[in-house]
């Protein structure tokens, strides 16, 4: 097959489609081993172990330490070795983080295994994924980015299955079999190749199939880090990354026990992440179509404002009485407006990195872009639970989120592109 021919016959599958799917997969099985899952298995451990919210939080938010000091590590390793390595050896040791989880007895267990699992997620998990998807697209990457985190949100139909299955057959052998998929993953991973160059294809729909017009041609230059640190649109768009994804985070640890204390099942819990889940993909997708054809930070800004909402509609829900008949309506609603609101606006923020700073460098100005991130995921999620067990109500932090998401729908608009300062 000629590769250039390939780039440009309509009839054929463009390969980076398949990295797409790849990434979508890879996505799946890291959000719901590790992300999605974490609110169930603080549940479940409380009524095993009996170990308070608190301290079931701390691991959570020392794996952000991880994040803090290995994220740009883990940027510039994947711009060096490639994401394909990274993911390999990242999805090694969430398995391996994941069978010492299963055979945990001790709360400081629980911290090693579940920090050794972030470890493994930081590596080649998300930001691996991401690169190896914006190294193929340059025409469609939003919807290209956006169709691979659909992963994130279909990880989160598994919740449903690993609740029923904890419930049933219990915490070590549900753990058990997480790991065991796992490891069947990592063959597959193999496979892929790291960018459209290294089978000499070009970025998918580029004015050029010739690989060598289209080094010429590129109209997008690539920044180095040094370029993008001195822009101000890079540190805007850690900031207000941070404005959004610092409840995020915080909900996935925390919504699960948020629920059952509004009287909630675990699998009427997993039912709510399952709505969010589903009204998520679908946005998901939109927001990527949007993104490829309008502004990015204007398309950006509504899922900020959607984010404040439900958030709004959350802490409305959490105040009202037992006998009330609205009380669990309302966590389906905001179940609604949360899932539209993640879903758009992550792979709009991802997207616009990759248009505004280009591809060589991608790694590494995301992996240092995510520092307030990382920073503020350490304190956030065990600040909350602390929150929670001195006033007995999570009303205090979802109203200082649903602020911050507002404010994070004005300073978006403030994004612009950059240019290169020499």
């Amino acid at each position: 097959m000629n590769p250039n021919k390939q780039n440009s016959n309509s009839n054929q599958i463009y390969y980076g489609w398949r990295i797409v799917g790849f990434a979508s997969l890879a996505l799946t099985l890291i959000s719901a081993s590790s992300f999605q899952s974490i609110g169930t298995y603080i549940y479940i451990l409380e009524k095993k172990f009996g170990w308070s919210r608190t301290k079931l939080s701390a691991p959570f938010s020392l794996s952000r330490i991880q994040g803090a000091v290995f994220g740009p590590i883990e940027g510039w390793l994947i711009d060096k070795i490639g994401s394909r390595i990274m993911i390999l050896i990242g999805f090694t040791i969430v398995a391996i983080g994941i069978l010492m989880f299963s055979q945990i007895q001790y709360l400081w267990q629980f911290y090693f295994s579940y920090i050794i699992i972030t470890i493994g997620a930081g590596f080649g998990g998300w930001l691996a994924i991401m690169s190896l998807v914006n190294n193929w697209f340059i025409a469609k990457r939003t919807f290209a980015l956006a169709t691979s985190m659909t992963g994130v949100y279909i990880g989160g139909f598994l919740i449903y299955p690993l609740s029923w299955s904890l419930e049933k057959y219990g915490f070590e052998t549900t753990t058990t079999i997480v790991a065991i998929i796992i490891f069947c993953f990592i063959p597959i991973a193999s496979f892929v190749k790291n960018k459209p160059e290294d089978i000499n294809l070009t970025p998918y729909n580029t004015k050029s199939n010739n690989l060598n017009s289209f080094n010429q041609e590129n109209e997008n230059p690539d920044f180095t880090v040094g370029q993008a640190l001195r822009t101000q649109t890079f540190w805007i768009l850690a900031f207000v990354h941070m404005f959004s994804t610092i409840s995020l985070v915080t909900m996935q640890v925390h919504l699960v026990p948020l629920l059952t204390d509004m009287n909630m099942s675990l699998t009427d819990s997993a039912l709510v992440i399952a709505t969010f889940t589903t009204t998520a993909i679908p946005a998901q997708l939109l927001a990527g179509y949007l993104g490829d054809k309008l502004p990015k930070p204007q398309v950006a800004m509504v899922f900020y404002i959607l984010q404040g909402i439900s958030l709004t509609i959350l802490t409305i829900g959490n105040n009202l009485s037992d006998a009330s008949n609205y009380k669990i309506p309302s966590a389906f609603i905001f179940a609604i407006f949360w899932g539209i609101a993640v879903g758009g606006r992550v792979p709009l923020l991802t997207a616009i990195r990759g248009e505004y700073f280009g591809r060589k460098a991608f790694g590494s100005i995301m992996g240092i872009s995510m520092l307030p991130n990382n920073l503020s995921m350490l304190v956030s999620p065990i600040l909350t639970a602390y929150i929670f067990e001195k006033t007995g109500t999570y009303n205090i932090p979802l109203i200082f989120f649903a602020i911050l998401a507002y404010i994070g729908a004005i300073g978006i608009l403030m994004v612009k592109k950059p240019i290169i300062k020499t």
